[in-house]
């Protein structure tokens, strides 16, 4: 089997993810909880958030100060951060040995390629939702391949052959739609 943290992270994010032009803009962070410390938390650069946590403070006070910050002094590296792209200070936190990575917005996900080429991420292949996506498979099983799933139904997809399962007749399926009752995509045939 083989699957991803960044797999696992989109199937958790599903709800921010699938995204229609009709939904309204997805929530972001908490200004109020940035981090449990300065070296443990999110700043905010130029151009989006990064993520900071290196392996302990030791190792977080010696690359900071060869980038000239002092992690100890309050807003030195918040101000560092804010100076520079995410691409840049994550680059420039990395080469100081101290871990980093961009904070990616939902909406950047869908640009990931190597998202996009094991399926974690798929384009909505329903009519009318172009340039929506979904999720896909978070884990693929060497013995027991999985076959793609089929996208959610519509709204009122299956509802006739639901109600007619259920003992309806075409009648009163028909009653109970032209009441508002039920919705279905099809009319009874």
């Amino acid at each position: 089997m083989t699957t991803s943290l960044a797999a696992m992270s989109a199937v958790l994010q599903a709800g921010e993810i699938v995204r229609s032009r009709d939904r309204s803009p997805v929530r972001v962070g908490s200004r109020d909880h940035r981090g449990a410390s300065t070296l443990d938390r999110y700043y905010r650069a130029k151009d989006g958030w990064i993520r900071v946590l290196p392996p302990d403070a030791a190792t977080a006070d010696e690359g900071l100060r060869r980038l000239g910050v002092h992690a100890l002094e309050e807003g030195t590296l918040e101000t560092w951060v804010a100076a520079r792209s995410r691409a840049d200070a994550v680059t420039e936190l990395l080469g100081a040995g101290i871990a980093a990575v961009a904070a990616r917005p939902a909406g950047e996900l869908v640009q990931d390629e190597g998202l996009i080429a094991t399926e974690v991420l798929r384009p909505d292949p329903r009519p009318g939702r172009e340039g929506s996506w979904t999720t896909g498979t978070y884990a693929h099983f060497s013995r027991t391949p999985v076959a793609a799933t089929r996208p959610a139904p519509a709204l009122g997809e299956h509802t006739v052959e639901v109600l007619t399962e259920a003992g309806y007749t075409r009648a009163e399926i028909e009653e109970l739609r032209g009441d508002g009752v039920v919705a279905s995509a099809q009319t009874p045939g």
